[in-house]
């Protein structure tokens, strides 16, 4: 699937019940500038609550999807970082379930000051904690950092 060919809402909806069971309510969570992602926040009747996401490029499912099943787990359990898992995933349709997080909310805005700078340090931890995983197999960041010099850049030579 991609985005000249997404899954209908009602396949959505019955890979959502299939794996949460019914009466489900679902919010519709979707951006509706920029990447065209469908993103849902579903609520299960006894209170638990999920996010379904299906990526409009398969590419971009395929990175969701591993940096879940691999990174996400490592994560687990650090001091102060709460990060959600699969719950469950259908490759045909592109498309994860991912538990909510307890006492999360969505951020619109955040003021300067308390709340933000909390939210700042928050994501900051999270990042170190993301660089600090070990990766295996990965390039090596100078020849990596080239070979997108070469695959961006060289074509714009003209004009860059």
């Amino acid at each position: 699937m991609d985005a000249d060919n997404p899954p209908s809402d009602d396949a959505l909806r019955a890979f959502a019940a299939e794996a949460l069971g019914p009466d489900l309510t679902i919010t519709d969570r979707s951006r509706a500038v920029g990447r065209l992602s469908v993103v849902w926040q579903l609520e299960h009747r006894d209170g638990r609550e999920y996010y379904l996401k299906w990526h409009e490029a398969r590419g971009l499912f395929e990175r969701a999807a591993q940096a879940y099943a691999n990174w996400s787990p490592q994560l687990q359990g650090l001091d102060g970082l709460h990060v959600p898992g699969i719950v469950a995933r259908d490759d045909e349709l592109g498309v994860l379930l991912l538990d909510a997080l307890p006492h999360a909310r969505r951020v619109v805005a955040l003021e300067p000051g308390g709340e933000s700078d909390a939210a700042y340090h928050a994501a900051g931890r999270l990042l170190r904690a993301l660089h600090d995983l070990p990766v295996e197999g990965a390039p090596d960041p100078v020849e990596h950092m080239q070979a997108q010099i070469r695959r961006y850049i060289d074509p714009a030579d003209d004009v860059v």
